[in-house]
């Protein structure tokens, strides 16, 4: 018993004496023999900013050596830098865990193991390395690093893939360390390997390390890194930019080295990669050479351009070419405008347009080339027609375009994966040209049903499979000529679509057309040959296929879109249903002739049904005021008159997509949408670039409806009834840069919806733009919005009284009133035979004629329109 009391007393004495507290840090002896201790924490109220961990300390006259850091020795430490002395072989995890100001690390020559030692540090930006064998995980947590220095004492790196953030890499060794592990490099890292100029080769001829991009850093300048690219002729590359700046970058023509001038010549690979924050980009003219890949994605980069002279590039309207303008070498990626490429060009180059916002795209007789990924992640884009000139096209040309639901192939190929993952892609046309497939063309990823029209009567040569998806090609459903089911249904690829439909026939004129769109003796057409439907085109009233007599009841799918060639269209007697999008974007139609009792044409605008309710299409070339009186404006109905100088809406209507796009001249708009197709109003005023003030009163607010309107300031956005659902879309107002409020007139938050088509993420507007506009909401319900997934991001929420009459648009001349006086409306300053219409708050018509003094009866807050004007009135 005694013994066992002895041997307890002397632990207790030893565990004692083997902590103790030096110059503010508290150590523990954890090798009396060897004499080395251990830090395990720190005197707040001592501890510098800038810790130095000292290599000995002593304690009772004995001198300890430093060799390991405790977990959580430093956690929550104010640190702002750390050396660790070459002594200390171990840190443990978590021993610098939540250093929130710690920036910068020196890790010592024999370190060991350091694993998670600096988790959750969200400051720490830089970290010296001078292991030898860089530790395991000592990275790992880290959310923040832009730079690691590896001096030159370092032989190895450690096993863990380099994150993400860092930016730059800095060796200072000539000898490249030795790297066991593959993929270290491969995977989310985008930066940039310095290194010393004599070494250059000899990293980029290392297995693992050639992958990298990596440089000399022979000269530093206003963000930018250049690399000598030949000392004689004193020519430097731009290799790297930092991505922390942005806004309007310029690229130097020429730039300082060691005291000599030296002139920019190129641009390196990823020299932009991940700059987000720049907002155009001037190419000097001393510029010969561009690598690949040299911008980023998602980025906010809205224009290019090239100084006047150069020999090698030039921009038109904001996009790179090559100085011949053979070549379309980039697209911004925060370009929203209509792209039509110019004639004369014959290459889209790889990832020209990749994740650009381009909303349409018309391409060129004279293309022949486009390549791997040209389009691919264009998010907004609808629709798209490849012309016969194209011969090669690369891999995956619109992977990833999640919108994108109308494509129309006039070229001899389809290329291999050419619309992976395009998910909302409902109707695919090949013309009697197409005679290749590539592999996997069709891989769509969709949950729709998918039509494809296929017009060659020999099926195209497939060089592999449909779809790399038994799931989609269930969906698919295949239309070819009449006479050549059997040639389908007997291909080895082909006839693996299970329904197959042996409706197609064509005529001389250019027209193919589908026997089974209606049934019985009607058809529809389904294509229009570009190089036959040109001038005053007449569309037959009567087809035959197979020997059967079809009368031509509608056309379909934008059949007649972007035909420069199309001055005017007539339609048959037959034709008795609605066609929508009949001609989009052909541009020098100034006629629509009608023999139909359907369909009828005035001043400008063409209009289907019994008493032209509803407006199909309107000439490009329209002009002046329009004032829309029909229930319903079918899509793209107005795409591109950009010379409509104002819009009124005298009934709620429904609108279908891109119904307005384009209408550069309007200023404001008030709509109020009523019921809505299924693909609803998208892009419903999209590219309206000369718009200021909108509002719309609707349940649903579709995907990009304000996309690029450049000048709009001002939305106001309201229910019909706010106890229904309430929903809004993606990328409402992307592309609206000087956007300054919205007001949400509900207490209740429109929610919002991932529709099937995409689902990475949800925004209304750029993620970096939410602290820029003002958020106003009824009172009362600014907690609501606050808790709100979207409408929480908003930094700024305001409570607004809406009851004034300073919410909606009041005339601007002054020559129609609206005053209340003994429970009537009084309306001055109109025609006699002016229409009126009352609205109450949830939509309902309270009144509609002709009278100026108008009794209701009720008491409630009511919209009154006429002559073109909004008035809120109480009553």
């Amino acid at each position: 018993m005694k013994k066992l009391l002895l041997t307890i007393t002397t632990l207790l004495a030893t565990a004692t004496m083997s902590a103790f507290d030096s110059g503010g840090l508290s150590f523990t002896v954890i090798d009396s023999e060897k004499n080395e201790c251990a830090v395990t924490g720190y005197d707040a109220a001592t501890i510098p900013t800038s810790l130095d961990i000292p290599a000995k300390v002593a304690d009772n006259g004995i001198t300890y050596t430093v060799v390991r850091i405790d977990s959580k020795a430093f956690q929550e430490a104010p640190i702002t830098s750390l050396t660790v002395p070459s002594t200390v072989t171990t840190i443990q995890s978590r021993a610098f865990y939540k250093c929130q100001s710690l920036t910068t690390i020196d890790l010592p020559l024999n370190l060991e193991s350091a694993n998670r030692a600096f988790s959750l540090c969200p400051s720490l930006t830089t970290a010296y390395v001078r292991c030898k064998n860089e530790p395991d995980g000592w990275c790992s947590g880290l959310t923040s690093l832009n730079q690691i220095v590896y001096f030159g004492s370092v032989q190895m790196l450690n096993n863990g893939k380099m994150p993400s953030t860092v930016q730059y890499i800095r060796c200072l060794g000539n000898t490249p360390p030795e790297i066991t592990y593959t993929y270290k490099f491969t995977n989310n890292f985008y930066g940039i390997v310095y290194v010393p100029s004599s070494a250059v080769a000899d990293y980029r001829a290392a297995d693992v390390w050639k992958d990298c991009r990596i440089y000399s850093d022979d000269a530093t300048n206003n963000g930018f890194t250049f690399m000598i690219t030949d000392a004689e002729k004193h020519e430097c590359q731009a290799v790297h930019y930092d991505k922390s700046l942005g806004g309007d970058v310029v690229i130097p023509s020429t730039v300082a080295i060691n005291g000599t001038d030296y002139t920019v010549t190129g641009i390196a690979t990823k020299t932009f990669y991940n700059c987000d924050k720049i907002t155009s980009l001037t190419i000097p003219a001393t510029m010969r050479e561009i690598g690949e890949e040299f911008l980023g994605y998602d980025t906010r980069l809205e224009r290019i351009t090239v100084e006047d002279g150069s020999r090698y590039y030039k921009d038109i309207d904001g996009i790179l070419y090559t100085a011949d303008g053979a070549t379309l070498l980039k697209c911004p990626g925060h370009y929203f405008d209509p792209v039509a490429v110019p004639d004369g060009v014959r290459t889209i180059a790889e990832r020209a347009f990749l994740s650009s916002n381009i909303t349409s795209v018309v391409l060129p007789n004279t293309l022949n080339e486009i390549g791997y990924l040209a389009f691919g992640y264009c998010k907004h884009l609808t629709k798209v027609t490849i012309p016969a000139s194209v011969t090669t096209l690369g891999r995956t040309v619109f992977g990833g375009c999640h919108y994108l639901k109308y494509a129309k192939i006039e070229s001899e190929v389809v290329g291999e994966y050419m619309f992976y993952e395009c998910t909302s892609l409902k109707y695919i046309t090949l013309s009697p040209k197409v005679n290749k497939v590539g592999n996997e063309a069709f891989s769509l990823h969709s949950n729709y049903s998918t039509t494809i029209y296929v017009l060659n009567t020999t099926p195209p040569q497939c060089e592999g499979e449909l779809s790399d998806n038994a799931n989609n090609i269930a969906k698919f459903t295949l239309k070819v000529p009449y006479e050549s089911k059997d040639a389908y249904t007997n291909d080895a690829i082909w006839g693996k679509v299970s329904t197959i439909e042996n409706t197609l026939g064509s005529d001389n004129n250019g027209l193919t057309y589908d026997s089974k769109i209606y049934g019985g003796s009607f058809c529809g057409a389904i294509y229009a040959d570009p190089q036959k439907a040109v001038g005053d085109f007449v569309i037959p009233g009567q087809v035959t296929i197979g020997g059967t007599t079809y009368d031509v009841r509608a056309t379909f799918h934008n059949i007649f879109d972007d035909n420069p060639k199309l001055t005017s269209l007539t339609m048959p007697n037959s034709m008795d249903m609605i066609s929508k999008a009949i001609a989009p974007g052909s541009i020098n139609i100034s006629q629509y002739k009608s023999n139909s009792k359907y369909y009828g044409f005035s001043d400008g605008i063409l209009s289907y049904g019994i008493n032209s309710p509803w407006i199909t299409a309107c000439i490009p070339g329209k002009e002046g005021n329009v004032t829309i009186n029909r229930d319903v404006v079918y899509d793209y109905a107005f795409y591109g008159c950009d010379k409509i100088a104002s819009l009124s809406f005298e009934n709620t209507v429904t609108l279908g997509q891109h119904a307005f796009d384009g209408c550069k001249g309007l200023e404001k708009i008030d709509v109020n949408i009523g019921s809505s197709f299924v693909d609803a109003a998208n892009f419903v005023f999209a590219n309206c670039t000369g718009l200021k003030k909108a509002t719309i009163k609707s349940n649903k607010i579709s995907i990009g409806t304000f996309a690029n309107c450049k000048s709009l300031e001002e939305v106001t956005i309201e229910p019909h009834n706010p106890e229904y659902s309430l929903l809004i879309y993606k990328h409402i107002f992307y592309g609206c840069p000087n956007l300054k409020s919205i007001t949400c007139r509900t207490a209740k938050p429109y929610n919002f919806t991932l529709d099937i088509a995409e689902d990475y993420g949800y925004d209304i507007l750029e993620s970096y733009r939410y602290q820029d506009v003002t958020l106003y909401v009824p009172t009362g319900s600014a907690q609501a919005y606050k808790e709100h997934p979207l409408w929480g991001k908003f930094g700024n929420i305001v409570e607004k009284d809406m009851g004034g009459v300073d919410d909606v648009f009041a005339n601007d001349d002054n020559a129609v009133s609206v005053s209340v006086s003994a429970g009537t409306i009084h309306i001055n300053g109109t025609e006699a035979d002016a229409a009126v219409a009352v609205y109450d708050l949830a939509g309902r018509t309270a009144y509609s004629g002709t009278s100026k003094e108008i009794a209701l009866g009720h008491h409630g807050i009511y919209i009154v329109a006429v002559a073109g004007k909004t008035f809120k009135v109480a009553l």
